[in-house]
């Protein structure tokens, strides 16, 4: 139910989702672009503990520093 609802709907939608399921599915997806990380990086620290692992480790992927400012790529 939660990976059909994933796919059909927009990886935008996806990222800020209520469900934390889609959530992390999305946050996981190679759809979603450096900018779309860095936007919602403001977010991870509202996240429930175990979602926010994910949130951190894709972000360390993509070598996106969260703590500096907003914007700043390193």
């Amino acid at each position: 139910m939660y990976l059909t609802q994933f796919l059909r709907q927009a990886i935008d939608i996806s990222l800020t989702d209520d469900n934390e399921l889609i959530r992390l599915l999305a946050i996981l997806d190679h759809r979603v672009s450096l900018e779309d990380l860095i936007s919602i990086r403001d977010m991870v620290d509202y996240q429930p503990c175990w979602l926010k692992k994910f949130y951190l480790l894709r972000m360390q992927v993509e070598h996106i520093d969260m703590h500096e400012g907003l914007g700043n790529v390193s």
